[in-house]
């Protein structure tokens, strides 16, 4: 406010109003659970060449060894340390592109081109290797090195009898906690993706469960009218009543699940972090619906890609403005359905408490969408 008459400006709050607090908090929440199974890529990435991934900040590179079978290896020749993820794949082993040092799918060197008579200890020369499991179409590996009890998750609807597939692959500019709560957050669709999925002019009111597990947690959304946009389309159906859960398993693994009489959609989002402040999702697909494949791919592909992009330009914004105020300051409401949730599931994982100590009930609220 500008006081004429030789007055100066003034800066600041008013009487009475609540001084804004932009200190830095210094939080920025992470969560590392290196003692599980995450997606390195899609099996159908994993070809004729090597490719190379980052996984909880571990360097690997992946590759099919002589049986067909998936292997994953450091990143790393231990001879000069160039990756070896950009060297090639020859007859199931990989080669380095710098002196042609091979390696096969158990770490071992099984050449050194040039090296006449080998009196070398060859343990000095192996790759570290790390467990892999090709299962649901993904292929996982353990960035422990060692391989956990319980095997990767089942993805829902994938190689079960009348379901067909559509997997995808993106970079995610954000940290896996924020992207998985992205991923099941119904409020912002309305406003994010406003015409593909909701935006009704008038809101209708829903009742939503939480629902606890050992592992996982989900909202199961009661009464929820057919979603106008995409969602409907794809039902077939413009009227009716949808079965609708959103869930979360550890470590990260986000399904939004839709149901109407026969026919059925889930997606299976996977995202693997590659370190504290970015993540990749690995996502299938799985439906039942009846539409040709082809169809729903070239409808599904091009419009999943709009509303992705839309969700990663929110998430770079917000993670660099956490990043530029020096920490994080959330606010939560109970239509946060499950991020809250999620965080404490994986604090309690963190620890090594594989249970709580006892159950937690189901809790019941009502949502706006």
């Amino acid at each position: 406010m500008d006081l004429r008459g030789g007055g100066s400006a003034i800066v600041g709050p008013m009487s009475g109003e609540v001084p804004v607090n932009i200190q830095p908090s210094g939080r920025f929440t992470t969560v590392r659970l290196p003692n599980h199974w995450y997606v390195a890529c899609l099996a159908s990435e994993l070809g004729s060449t090597p490719i190379g991934r980052r996984v909880l900040d571990v360097p690997l590179v992946l590759f099919r060894a002589a049986d067909g079978s998936a292997r994953a290896l450091l990143d790393r020749c231990p001879h000069r340390n160039v990756p070896l993820s950009i060297g090639r794949c020859v007859g199931g082993e990989v080669e380095c592109r710098y002196h042609g040092w091979r390696f096969d799918g158990d770490g071992t060197c099984v050449e050194v081109p040039g090296l006449a008579e080998d009196r070398a200890d060859r343990a000095v020369r192996r790759v570290p290797t790390f467990p892999v499991v090709e299962q649901d179409g993904m292929v996982w590996v353990a960035p422990s090195g060692v391989a956990p009890i319980v095997g990767p998750t089942r993805l829902a609807g994938v190689d079960e009898p009348g379901y067909r597939t559509i997997d995808l692959r993106l970079d995610v500019p954000g940290p896996m906690l924020a992207a998985v709560e992205n991923a099941l957050d119904v409020p912002h669709t309305s406003f994010l993706h406003k015409g593909l999925f909701r935006g009704r002019r008038e809101r209708l009111p829903i009742a939503v469960t939480i629902r606890h597990g050992v592992d996982s947690v989900e909202a199961i959304f009661e009464g929820e009218p057919v979603p106008p946009g995409l969602l409907g389309k794809l039902l077939s159906i413009e009227n009716g009543i949808v079965d609708h859960t959103d869930r979360f398993v550890v470590p990260a693994l986000a399904q939004v699940e839709y149901r109407l009489e026969q026919h059925h959609i889930v997606l299976n989002a996977f995202y693997t972090p590659v370190d504290d402040d970015s993540c990749v999702l690995h996502a299938i697909a799985a439906f039942r619906l009846p539409i040709p494949t082809t169809v729903a791919r070239a409808l599904v592909v091009p419009l999943a890609r709009v509303v992705l992009n839309q969700d990663n330009r929110i998430l770079r914004q917000q993670r660099d403005n956490i990043a530029r105020f020096g920490g994080e300051r959330f606010v939560n409401t109970p239509i946060d359905l499950l991020g809250p949730h999620i965080l404490r599931l994986l604090r309690r994982h963190e620890r090594g408490e594989t249970a709580p100590a006892e159950p937690a009930p189901d809790e019941h609220l009502t949502l706006l969408t």
